[in-house]
């Protein structure tokens, strides 16, 4: 009896399973056809990514992120990914799901102080369970009356707070993404001590990244050294790609102990889900079945939602006009270039003209990528060079101006803003407490603060001899040369000289003099061979910005090059728009308008079986 009754459960689940998949068929069938595209795309470059491990596996959540501006789409091309993500996003809110009883759920928030949307997807049953399997972890971080389902409720409620309620603890958010708590609690322990490592990132103590002598060897638990330590869990922890390394839909990316039980049920379970989506993908159904899930409840229930509001933007312009403002747009971005020089439009133009003519075809990622960093670190040497410059001519000048006293010849100098009393600190000087502000040269914005009988031979030369010689309450602004600042490698711009205000609160001397590190040397180097090697590679990237552009507009469009260079020619003298935010909606319009009307040739993601 209690088979029968098993068989007749079994044979009714089906039957309800295969209604609701035809519910949701209906639901997609009525959707227009820019709708149904967009709704196609935005779910299956989730499920290319980590989310099809929420919606189709174990993985508790995961976190995409797209930018809110469309930056450099018209310089560098089309990004399908963001724009995908952009408008699916669009479109999914326009669905007005509650969110507060679904199995399965995305939450969708901007981080604007970093340009950023969150889009955070959610498998309920896995998020409880991963919770309460480290219940006390839990409770240990965020308080002791804590539950699963408490946790889960205020996250939905507050989403934009989202880090705040985990109180950015990389250990919880490491356990809710699914790399297990020990993998957690170890690459959250790497990251604090690379963090920490080798000073402190505040004005004015030693950089870690400068070449000043720090002192890393501060004891540790268990070890003789944070240095130590860090190398330890350095030469524990491997990636967990490189463990299963699939060319196709890769498993999470987390750092991981890779011979540990636990890494090796995790890598397990992610396989298993894999093999999992891949025989999903294969169903002609894939995508309704991914979006019954999303629309049932926690009691079982689907919810069908309204048909969207949502709708693509169409250009009603001409299209003498749309091209002219697309020409506008490249030519404004690339004219915006912190470098800009004017050989720059025409190596975009060579590349447009030569792919227009077959005669080069797009580069591979890995050419992008090296060129790129190549790029990074020539910038880099061209901004030091210039603010090594600007500092020169700078302190040139100033052994010129009135009531400024010479500490360094050339290098630091100061004036007194305010007397103090009492007796003078002298070369002995060990700590000091002290208010001050700074900024870096040619720059309103800087940061202040107070720091507490800190040790000076922890802080730059600049300020460590700027102190020595002040009285209790004395006030003095302090002008530094870079070479006894931060020099050429900092958490500032490179090769910066800094201005600041120090207002003396207490002192502590001992028996002998105060270890001031030594000054940076800084080989001044003629700029004008760095700023040949950076025009001669921007020209390059150019290029390959103009070849990846016309292989985008010449496959999605049917736009002819005379038209275009005409219009690049005009556009030069003209500015239709009015602001950057105006001109990054327009090519959102016309990205949009061209890809979702490429056609769908599979709308499913392509993925080969397992090795």
């Amino acid at each position: 009896m209690r088979l029968f009754v098993f068989f007749i459960f079994i044979f009714s689940a089906k039957i309800l399973y295969g209604t609701d998949i035809e519910k949701v068929k209906a639901f997609t069938n009525a959707l227009s056809s820019d709708q149904r595209t967009t709704l196609v795309r935005f779910l299956n470059t989730l499920i290319e990514s980590f989310s099809g491990y929420v919606l189709h596996g174990d993985k508790p959540l995961c976190i995409e992120a797209y930018p809110l501006s469309y930056e450099s789409g018209a310089v560098s091309g089309v990004n399908k990914e963001s724009h995908t993500l952009i408008n699916g996003v669009h479109l999914w809110q326009s669905l007005n799901l509650p969110l507060e009883n679904k199995q399965y759920l995305f939450l969708i928030f901007d981080i604007e102080d970093y340009g950023y949307c969150h889009l955070i997807c959610i498998n309920r049953k896995a998020f409880l369970h991963a919770v309460n399997e480290n219940l006390s972890l839990f409770r240990y971080v965020l308080g002791p009356t804590l539950t699963a389902e408490g946790l889960l409720n205020e996250l939905i409620a507050k989403k934009e707070q989202f880090y705040k309620i985990l109180k950015e603890d990389n250990v919880l958010l490491g356990i809710l993404l699914g790399y297990g708590k020990q993998n957690a609690l170890l690459v959250s322990r790497e990251e604090y001590l690379a963090d920490a490592f080798g000073g402190k990132e505040r004005f004015p103590f030693l950089s870690k990244l400068s070449d000043h002598p720090v002192n890393n060897q501060e004891p540790s638990l268990g070890y003789l050294s944070t240095e130590d330590e860090l190398k330890a869990i350095k030469n524990l922890l491997a990636v967990s790609r490189t463990l299963k390394p699939f060319e196709d839909l890769k498993i999470p990316y987390f750092g991981c102990e890779p011979y540990s039980q636990e890494s090796k049920n995790l890598l397990s379970l992610y396989e298993k889900n894999r093999q999992e989506i891949i025989e999903a993908l294969k169903r002609d159904d894939f995508i309704e079945e991914t979006l019954a899930k999303l629309f049932t409840t926690t009691s079982n229930v689907l919810e069908i939602p309204s048909l969207p509001s949502f709708s693509l933007a169409t250009l009603s312009e001409s299209k003498d006009k749309i091209v002219f403002k697309l020409a506008s747009a490249i030519i404004q971005e690339i004219e915006e270039e912190k470098f800009f020089q004017p050989s720059f439009l025409q190596a975009f133009l060579d590349g447009v003209n030569d792919k227009n003519e077959e005669k080069v075809e797009v580069e591979t990622v890995q050419t992008t990528v090296k060129r790129r960093l190549d790029l990074y670190f020539i910038e880099k040497e061209l901004e030091s060079v210039q603010n090594l410059q600007k500092a020169n001519d700078y302190f040139k000048q100033l052994p010129y101006r009135k009531k400024l006293l010479t500490l360094i010849p050339g290098k630091v100098y100061y004036k007194v803003l305010k007397k103090g009393k009492g007796t003078s600190c002298s070369s002995k000087l060990q700590k000091a407490s002290f208010h001050y502000s700074f900024r870096i040269l040619d720059s309103e914005n800087g940061d202040f603060g107070t720091h507490k009988l800190e040790n000076i031979e922890q802080f730059i030369p600049g300020v460590a001899y700027g102190l020595i010689g002040m009285k209790r309450g004395e006030m003095r602004k302090l002008y530094i040369h870079p070479e006894y600042g931060y020099g050429h490698q900092s958490f500032l711009p490179s090769n910066s000289a800094i201005i600041a205000t120090i207002e003396l609160i207490d002192f502590e001397e001992g028996e002998v003099k105060a270890k001031i590190v030594p000054a940076l040397s800084n080989e001044e180097k003629g700029s004008h061979n760095v700023v040949e090697k950076h025009e001669n590679l921007k020209k390059k990237d150019f290029y390959a910005n103009g070849v990846n552009v016309w292989d985008f507009l010449k496959k999605n469009s049917t736009l002819d090059y005379q038209t275009f260079k005409d219009a690049f020619a005009f556009a030069k003298r003209a500015n239709p728009f009015k602001n950057s935010k105006q001109r990054d909606q327009f090519l959102i319009d016309l990205y949009s308008s061209l890809i979702n009307k490429t056609p769908l040739s599979n709308p499913r993601v392509t993925v080969s079986d397992p090795e």
